[in-house]
């Protein structure tokens, strides 16, 4: 992923080498670009409806947000409409399982790990005092 080229040679400049791959020349680091959704938002859509998913479409991850709606929507289905306690409890292994993806997924929103659609870092606000 890279958007600028070394003023020595031209070549591409990966984020986060020191210097160029191709004639060694050294530039002050340069920070990968960050997306223009509010980690604020996708944190509290991630800890009111994680398990809706509403998190990953903010953050326009659609098939993990079709994903995790379709996991909710067959697990309350069959939570409150199966007959047979077998299938009541798959419902509930699938409403738990998706409870703890998106602990996962909060997770790895608070610890600057997450990639909005775009393939984008989604920023941590940093504490400045």
């Amino acid at each position: 992923m890279a958007d600028k080229f070394c003023r020595a040679c031209g070549a591409e400049v990966i984020y986060g080498r020191p210097s160029c791959r191709n004639c060694g020349y050294e530039f002050a680091s340069i920070a990968p670009p960050m997306s223009n959704k509010s980690f604020g938002v996708a944190l509290s859509l991630c800890g009111v409806f994680g398990v809706l998913g509403l998190h990953h479409f903010y953050l326009k991850n659609w098939l993990h947000g079709l994903i995790d709606l379709g996991l909710f929507i067959s697990s309350f289905y069959l939570i409150f409409s199966a007959q047979e306690p077998n299938l009541v409890m798959l419902g509930i292994f699938l409403l738990v399982l998706d409870a703890l993806h998106s602990l996962y997924v909060m997770y790895m929103l608070v610890t600057g790990r997450t990639y909005d659609g775009d393939g984008v870092l989604v920023s941590v606000p940093s504490s400045s005092s």
